[in-house]
């Protein structure tokens, strides 16, 4: 704990994960920020699990997945879908098969 301690005493400032995942700075602030981060003038903390999986290179289901936490699949598939374009839906279709939708649509009604 001693050398973490040390370690922030160093930094002059600090940015949150979440605000970095939705900042709406212009370009060039962003550039700077970046350059902030590379010269060690600022620390991040509190990173979404996202960037985690994003740096780490590692699934973020597997990260959800140790720390007990599980996407609602029906959320994402109906997010990805109203994201679609006329032509991914049609490939998506394609690809579920038609009948296998019907049947779905069948029991959901």
């Amino acid at each position: 704990m001693k050398l973490c301690s040390t370690l922030e005493d160093n930094f002059i400032g600090r940015i949150d994960g979440a605000y970095l995942a939705r900042n709406k700075l212009p370009v060039e602030d962003r550039i700077e920020l970046a350059l902030r981060l590379l010269r060690g003038d600022e620390l991040i903390v509190g990173f979404t699990v996202a960037q985690v999986a994003r740096l780490c290179r590692v699934p973020r289901a597997k990260l959800d997945q140790h720390l007990g936490r599980h996407r609602n699949v029906g959320d994402a598939l109906v997010k990805a879908f109203r994201r679609a374009s006329s032509e991914q839906r049609i490939a998506f279709v394609r690809a579920i098969g038609s009948e296998e939708i019907w049947n779905t649509l069948q029991a959901a009604l």
